[in-house]
């Protein structure tokens, strides 16, 4: 992430309430885009299938959350209760982050996977696309 701070002079002037002899701290943040084998601090990311039941509290919103924040956006969901994700972070690491998002009766199972030998049957084509897009 880059982080410019700039002091700007005469901004705004054209608004009634400030005047060119104000001064202002203005900070841009500029994001990388994210790529699929890049994360957003330039480590390689490697693809990861995460699957899960949630029992008595079904709460796939706060999953899902969680799942696009460890994964920089980048995933697929496959299956009903399955993501193909690219991430940073070990496997052990995106465990106890997705934990803090499910219930403790919750399962999650997370491993590392390689998309070059894979295989799938009545799988719609635009989730195999995006899985191959994930290479």
């Amino acid at each position: 992430m880059q982080i410019k701070v700039t002091l700007l002079k005469k901004i705004l002037a054209q608004s009634r309430r400030l005047t060119t002899k104000d001064s202002f701290l203005f900070i841009t943040i500029t994001l990388p885009h994210t790529r699929a084998a890049l994360g957003s601090g330039g480590e390689k990311m490697k693809t990861y299938s995460i699957t899960y039941d949630l029992h008595q509290v079904k709460n796939y919103a706060l999953l899902n959350e969680g799942i696009d924040k460890i994964s920089e956006t980048v995933w697929v969901k496959v299956t009903l209760s399955q993501f193909i994700i690219k991430s940073k972070y070990s496997a052990i690491q995106i465990r106890d982050f997705l934990a803090k998002h499910v219930d403790n009766d919750d399962v999650l199972f997370i491993t590392e996977i390689n998309l070059n030998n894979k295989a799938s049957q009545n799988l719609p084509t635009n989730i195999a696309d995006a899985v191959n897009r994930l290479k």
